[in-house]
């Protein structure tokens, strides 16, 4: 039975070019322990230059090719669109980011908030690991996506928390959902 891993790393080139190095080595990580997947990185055609360093091992998949995001049976995303769309898929999915180290220094001292993913911020949990700045190391991310493979009982209890999700974000208006839960959350964080 194939395992198939999907790794999106972002849409903007610098953004992909900073998390490429983690998810190759993420990839060879896995392949010592997991010897029957198959990796796949969805890609930009727009970018395509900034794929350049991925590792053979991974089929890339620029956006008409035949792959398809919904056949995959876990995943690790960036904290944005992606996580989102992972989750009302129904992909168990670590999340990741990494941004340059005076971005990070930045950006930790002035948004204070408990989670980035929307899966996370509407569940008020982490359903999604995340990982930030340095923690988005390989080792970490390829753990969790090993635990994902050999712990069904876990996976099963993450597809029912995004089973919850999704009745949340698709009853009533979305808009109006998300951006309460949203709001709601900041509201709490505000001193």
């Amino acid at each position: 039975n194939i395992v198939r891993i999907g790794f999106f790393p972002g849409s903007r080139t610098g953004v992909v070019k900073n998390h490429i190095p983690v998810i190759n080595e993420t990839v060879s990580r896995l392949k010592e322990k997991i010897k029957n997947a198959q990796y796949y990185l969805f890609a930009r055609d727009e970018i395509r230059d900034a794929y350049r360093d991925v590792v053979p091992d991974i089929k890339v998949v620029f956006n008409n090719d035949s792959a398809d995001k919904s056949d995959m049976d876990y995943a690790v995303s960036v904290s944005g669109t992606i996580a989102t769309e992972m989750a009302i898929l129904g992909i168990p999915t670590v999340v990741f980011y990494k941004v340059n180290r005076i971005n990070g220094f930045i950006v930790k001292r002035a948004i204070r908030v408990k989670y980035v993913s929307l899966p996370n911020i509407v569940l008020d949990e982490e359903v999604f690991p995340e990982y930030l700045q340095d923690m988005a190391t390989a080792e970490n991310i390829s753990e969790k996506i090993y635990e994902y493979v050999n712990n069904k009982t876990n996976v099963g209890v993450i597809k029912t928390k995004l089973e919850e999700f999704r009745r949340k974000i698709y009853q009533g208006n979305t808009v109006e959902i998300v951006s309460g839960e949203i709001h709601r959350y900041l509201k709490s964080k505000i001193i």
